[in-house]
């Protein structure tokens, strides 16, 4: 059988199943491990495919189109450095002028900040909600978000 009629099939069968309604509480969570046993295998086969593939590759229904990302990194030091030389201020005035143009974000780190808070006797007023800065009432804000994986079940 031709690669084309297995896919044609393959588009069929997902159609049927998406449409055949719902599943009974008990067989659902066995129907998502399934669903995502076919979309792994899947994926694996699509990416073998797109590893042989030239970049520019076109089709009768589909092209290739390839993306580029950079990734950067940043001399810290250096770039404060110049920035304090440049605007004639201290470190603090320069970070302070790079967040206000949005130019730099601190990231802050949980579990360190709570370990160096602790050492300098600060209490962490957290908050069930997010905050902005300059909040009165607290220093962190803290909300939850959960999510469901499917594993399989070993005897």
């Amino acid at each position: 059988m031709s690669w084309t009629n297995l896919i044609t099939r393959l588009n069929q069968t997902a159609d049927e199943l998406a449409t055949t309604g719902f599943i009974e509480e008990p067989d659902m969570v066995d129907a998502v491990g399934e669903v995502d046993n076919v979309i792994r295998k899947l994926r694996t086969y699509r990416n073998g495919l797109v590893a042989e593939m030239p970049p520019k590759a076109k089709g009768a229904s589909y092209r290739a189109v390839e993306s580029r990302k950079a990734t950067r990194t940043y001399n810290t030091q250096g770039l404060l450095a110049k920035m304090m030389e440049r605007l004639d201020t201290d470190a603090a005035g320069a970070v302070r002028y790079l967040m206000e143009h949005d130019a730099v974000r601190l990231t802050w780190r949980w579990t360190e900040l709570k370990d160096v808070s602790h050492r300098v006797g600060l209490t962490m007023v957290v908050a069930p909600r997010e905050i902005e800065d300059g909040d009165p009432e607290a220093l962190v804000g803290e909300t939850w978000s959960t999510s469901t994986r499917v594993l399989g079940v070993t005897e």
